[in-house]
């Protein structure tokens, strides 16, 4: 690579048709890894693969939670924030 400059890729604003293609293919398995991602969550027997299938599971249904700043009370510490989280059955949404 050149000093300072970038040399060689793709040209600027082309697509990424490779990265299309793979996209693609994998969007094809997204509910069969959704289908082993609820099925783990509800029936491992270790807490650490519930909880990570949950939130997997979270992320895509929801995005990744952005990084905050909890609010500051009188004295400059860090105040608790309470959130209510509302699970739904996905077996009982109709499609």
């Amino acid at each position: 690579m050149a000093k300072g400059r970038k040399t060689g890729g793709r040209k600027a604003g082309s697509k990424n048709i490779i990265s299309a293609d793979i996209r693609y293919l994998a969007q094809s398995y997204a509910n069969t890894a959704i289908e082993v991602l609820f099925g783990l969550m509800t029936n491992s027997k270790q807490d650490v693969v519930k909880i990570s299938a949950a939130r997997e599971l979270l992320d895509r249904a929801y995005g990744k939670p952005s990084p905050m700043e909890l609010p500051k009370g009188e004295d400059e510490e860090a105040v608790p924030v309470l959130v209510k989280v509302e699970v739904i059955d996905a077996r009982k949404v109709d499609a």
